[in-house]
């Protein structure tokens, strides 16, 4: 059960859970990224901290050691943190982000409940990120899962009729709605050749789409500001490679007619591109 003395919060009235992890389904740490920047432009409040030692194998995601000026030094756990942002004038939302837990899902699952139930939450946004076969250069497709299907319809996202493997994300989805929960889970597509750095494309497309479900003012701007940034230092890389835009443009080609593309044809063209993408955007001047 959570520690937190709720009643001092109750005058806000009943929150609406945020959701995201890093890690499996952040691809491109497009939805870590969005709850960050959500936490950025509004006053928060750290409630309440999950202890990492019943949650997380430390070889698998270990600690980062960082070092102060002055000599000092402190250490980051992995963890789950649970905020509460206020946007002026509007209604509170339970911000619940983190890396993704390696153990114990069910136990981790029931304390997020729990607090959760303790905080009045009735309403949820759960967020993620998918590696899929999409280009930068259209609209980042967005698709997703809702308790009440025409939430779908009446916000414009594609239905997903997934069926595999799933993310704590998922587990969370599920236990949100079996609880009769409105919960609602939203999913960026990020293009394959750029899943392994940060997309800040479908951090926008995510916040963006978020603001509109929940009816809060998340100031996309300088989200906005970052992706213009961002698709200048890509179209620099592409603008240097023939085989590059080569690649780029057979994807749009494939898209735009609905066909399957089929990666392996032109696989000796993608693994440059992630290549060169990768080394380019490292550079220090960048």
């Amino acid at each position: 059960m959570s520690r937190v003395n709720w009643r001092r919060y109750k005058p806000l009235g009943r929150p609406t859970a945020l959701v995201a992890y890093r890690g499996w389904g952040d691809a491109g740490e497009a939805s870590s990224r969005a709850v960050d920047h959500v936490l950025s432009i509004h006053p928060s409040v750290l409630l309440e901290e999950i202890d990492a030692e019943e949650y997380f194998d430390f070889q698998v995601l270990r600690p980062e050691i960082r070092f102060a000026q002055g000599g000092s030094v402190s250490l980051t756990w992995p963890s789950t943190k649970i905020y509460l942002t206020t946007p002026p004038g509007e209604s509170p939302l339970l911000v619940i982000t983190g890396d993704e837990p390696h153990a114990r899902w069910k136990t981790y699952v029931r304390q997020i409940m729990d607090l959760c139930r303790t905080a009045g939450v009735e309403k949820v946004l759960t967020m993620g990120a998918f590696m899929g076969q999409v280009a930068h250069t259209l609209p980042v497709p967005m698709v997703g899962r809702a308790t009440h299907p025409d939430q779908l319809h009446r916000h414009g996202l594609f239905g997903s009729n997934y069926q595999g493997p799933t993310g704590i994300v998922g587990v969370l989805h599920q236990a949100f709605t079996q609880e009769g929960w409105n919960a609602l889970t939203l999913w960026a597509a990020v293009p394959h050749y750029l899943s392994t750095q940060e997309y800040p494309p479908a951090s926008l497309a995510l916040v963006e789409k978020a603001s509109q479900i929940l009816g809060i003012d998340l100031q996309p701007s300088p989200l906005e500001v970052e992706v213009s940034e961002f698709r200048d230092k890509l179209e620099a890389v592409i603008a240097e490679s023939e085989d590059l835009a080569g690649y780029i443009k057979h994807l749009e080609e494939e898209l735009s007619q609905g066909d399957d593309l089929q990666p392996e044809d032109l696989e000796d063209a993608r693994d440059q591109m992630i290549s060169e993408i990768e080394e380019f955007l490292r550079r220090p001047e960048n």
